[in-house]
């Protein structure tokens, strides 16, 4: 899977790129949402993994304006896992987009069973302009 990681800290950019790559994914980081629409927009990517709170474009408007299309339509789907230190509800993550959420400070092993039940995608990249990714994402 290709992997957009996005958020304001370089140690976390770093430990999330180390542990995806380790488990044989492709990853991308960039470190505020404004970035990462444009990635999104750029680039094909399975899964997102994305902080709250970042200058330029907080991760909650970044969701946002992905599940409104921003990045076009079939990126609507793409499932973002917000990475955050917060302890806001999953029901309000959910609410603002998210489909799921992990807590930091990360462990490894917590990293890599989100990778792993995201790790059959479905029919989020069933369309021709998404077949280069090397596996299919889950749907929302």
């Amino acid at each position: 899977m290709n992997i957009l990681v996005v958020d304001d800290d370089l140690l976390t950019r770093k430990v999330l790129d180390t542990c995806i790559r380790k488990n044989g994914h492709e990853c991308t980081c960039v470190s505020n949402g404004e970035e990462a629409l444009r990635a999104i927009e750029e680039n094909t990517y399975c899964l997102v993994f994305m902080d709250l709170n970042m200058p330029v474009m907080d991760g909650i408007t970044a969701t946002k304006k992905i599940r409104q299309g921003a990045c076009g339509f079939i990126n609507k789907r793409i499932p973002i896992i917000a990475a955050t230190a917060e302890t806001t509800s999953s029901f309000q993550l959910q609410r603002n987009g998210f489909t799921n959420y992990l807590r930091k400070p990360f462990f490894f092993n917590s990293i890599e069973a989100t990778l792993a039940s995201f790790g059959s995608c479905k029919d989020y990249l069933a369309t021709p302009q998404h077949q280069n990714c090397q596996s299919r994402c889950y749907m929302l």
